[in-house]
């Protein structure tokens, strides 16, 4: 199967992190195709779960780049209550 091309090459990191998911995906789909059901067109599973995965991966990574970046110090950082 062919490596799946990102869709935002512009967002900072987005690529990397498209990447690296969809080579595992790719790789798990590879040695478990029992996942797959039998009329499954793969390249279209594989391209929604790489979206998917890779979109709430980098959502995360941005929403903790900017909690970092506002806190005032490391405690504010870690939330309310923790230490």
């Amino acid at each position: 199967m062919r490596r799946l091309r990102s869709e935002k090459p512009d967002a900072p990191g987005y690529r990397q992190i498209w990447r690296m998911v969809d080579g595992a995906v790719r790789q798990a789909l590879d040695a478990h195709p029992e996942y797959l059901a039998p009329e499954a067109r793969v390249r279209t599973v594989c391209n929604s779960i790489v979206k998917r995965v890779t979109g709430a991966i980098h959502g995360h990574a941005a929403q903790a780049a900017r909690v970092r970046s506002e806190a005032s110090s490391p405690a504010d950082a870690m939330g309310p209550g923790r230490r």
